[in-house]
């Protein structure tokens, strides 16, 4: 996606910087994502000088200064710096937000990456410690929903997964065409 972008760019279509430099992020290419965002951090948009100077900080937080930030910065940090392989240091992040929301978007983001690198029963465990979360937004609890179903599926557990289809109906209106995969 960041290829694209740059070609955007090129073509001085506005938003092109702005999403080079997201695609970058997420795509863990922080060394080319900071330059990005600091070309973005002297626009003339306030809301992309907002946004650069937001991600570049975080981008350049150590782990040493994770206490220091807020919830939203945390769940940040957890999203783009924290690897998979370092579960000790997102397990500490995640038990210190206080946010519930942000809290269980960082479970259900961390679960997914599990579960696209084939890692059912790890994906599983993360996905479980949402237990007694209550995520706010909506579309929360449908990936929540979404990725459980996924992980019933998989493991051919298909009476839960019947129970979970028909009681759920965040899956409707979210997950229509997985509704069919999974009837």
């Amino acid at each position: 996606a960041g290829n694209y972008f740059a070609i955007a760019k090129e073509k001085q279509q506005p938003p092109a910087l702005f999403s080079e430099a997201l695609a970058e992020t997420e795509a863990n290419n922080f060394k080319d994502a900071i330059i990005l965002w600091d070309s973005l951090s002297k626009s003339s948009d306030s809301v992309y000088v907002y946004a650069a100077k937001k991600i570049t900080k975080l981008l350049t937080t150590e782990p040493s200064q994770i206490s220091s930030l807020d919830d939203e910065n945390k769940y940040l940090y957890c999203r783009y710096k924290i690897s998979l392989e370092d579960s000790i240091q997102f397990q500490k992040v995640i038990n210190s937000l206080q946010n519930e929301e942000l809290k269980a978007r960082a479970l259900v983001e961390y679960s997914k990456k599990w579960y696209a690198m084939d890692e059912q029963e790890i994906a599983a465990r993360y996905l479980n410690m949402l237990e007694g979360l209550t995520p706010s937004r909506e579309n929360t609890l449908a990936e929540f929903h979404y990725l459980n179903c996924m992980l019933m599926a998989d493991s051919k557990n298909w009476e839960e997964l019947k129970t979970q289809l028909s009681s759920v109906n965040l899956l409707r209106k979210y997950y229509r065409n997985e509704l069919i995969y999974w009837k």
